[in-house]
């Protein structure tokens, strides 16, 4: 490759193309999608040594967030050129372990077969921004263009939560499940989509259980009390998008 170091083979590639899917990735989920046993310590000096080829020449960045942890990869300027990618520059602390949530749960997806085709977030918001639509709430993956996947892990407030819910019942998808690891955040989008009737029945919830999203049963909601949900003086609720729920509905039972 003339002045550069590094000769690409067919894993690199395979390697610059999960990366481009996610932004980032958590190498152990990298080793998984490798068929790589992460727990084996010949294979993490041989990803800490593909790591280092691959950063001398600025395929990939490597980062380290927590001591003792898996590092985070992702494509260097020299990758995205080669790929068509993007660099990745910010990693969010804050919604970190959501993000590797929806990873585990993708990669599982692709490697399972269970789908023909899935869209991360971060593609869609590539794809997006190419049209010129930003500041839209996408789902966490799309599956087969009509299954939108949302992966829960903290209780948002009832107006932003009732205005996702509402969006999602005025979009195309078919399907819209939840993965959480909180029944009460369940029990909350169910609560404000069975608002709509048959219209609930479009969403669907997996709980699951010991951090790890794989391991996750159906789960069927408990429908909340509305005295549960926040609300004026004068007994209405207070929610922002209150009038849009009204517009398509929400509230006519």
């Amino acid at each position: 490759m003339g002045k550069y170091n590094t000769v690409v083979t067919e894993r690199d590639i395979k390697i610059f193309e999960i990366i481009k899917r996610f932004g980032y990735l958590r190498e152990d989920l990298l080793a998984l999608w490798l068929g790589m046993d992460w727990t084996d310590a010949k294979v993490r000096n041989n990803l800490n040594a593909l790591a280092s080829r691959l950063k001398q020449d600025g395929f990939i960045v490597k980062r380290k967030i927590i001591e003792g942890y898996p590092g985070y990869w992702s494509l260097g300027k020299r990758g995205a050129t080669f790929i068509g990618g993007s660099e990745f520059r910010n990693i969010n602390l804050a919604t970190i372990m959501h993000t590797d949530a929806v990873s585990r749960l993708a990669i599982a997806f692709l490697l399972g077969g269970w789908c023909e085709c899935i869209k991360t977030e971060f593609e869609i918001k590539i794809e997006r921004s190419m049209h010129g639509k930003k500041n839209l709430k996408l789902p966490d993956l799309i599956v087969d263009d009509k299954m939108a996947i949302e992966v829960e892990l903290s209780k948002k407030g009832d107006t932003r939560l009732s205005g996702i819910v509402a969006n999602y019942l005025d979009s195309y998808y078919e399907k819209i499940v939840y993965y959480t690891d909180a029944p009460i955040i369940a029990n909350r989008v169910y609560h404000f989509a069975s608002r709509f009737g048959a219209d609930s029945s479009r969403f669907g919830f997996k709980l699951f259980k010991n951090g790890d999203i794989l391991q996750n049963e159906d789960y069927t909601p408990v429908p909340l009390n509305r005295q549960e949900l926040a609300r004026t003086p004068e007994g209405k609720f207070m929610n922002a998008v209150e009038e849009k729920l009204r517009k398509i509905g929400a509230f006519d039972k």
